[in-house]
């Protein structure tokens, strides 16, 4: 089976790996599709991990925010036309 988790937060990656690993386990294809900016730091993310793609996402310094509602939106457009085309 394939299976595809969506994670627009790297707050919850450890979440994340855990749900991959015992999907792995069980012999099935994981991909994750997640935002490339973290949430706590409010700056982009430039490192790799393996399993993940990450998707550019707009930037934003307070977390009530229009400019995070947008980036939100952006993201969740994004991963709508990925998801459909898989």
């Amino acid at each position: 089976m394939n299976i595809c988790i969506v994670n627009c937060f790297d707050t919850y990656e450890h979440r994340v790996d855990l749900l991959c690993d015992t999907f792995k386990e069980l012999g099935h294809n994981v991909l994750i599709l997640s935002s490339d900016f973290r949430h706590f730091e409010k700056c982009k993310r430039l490192e790799k991990k393996e399993g993940f793609i990450f998707f550019k996402t707009l930037p934003y310094v307070k977390n009530l925010s229009i400019n995070r509602m947008k980036s939100h939106v952006e993201f969740s457009k994004d991963i709508s036309n990925i998801l459909n085309r898989i």
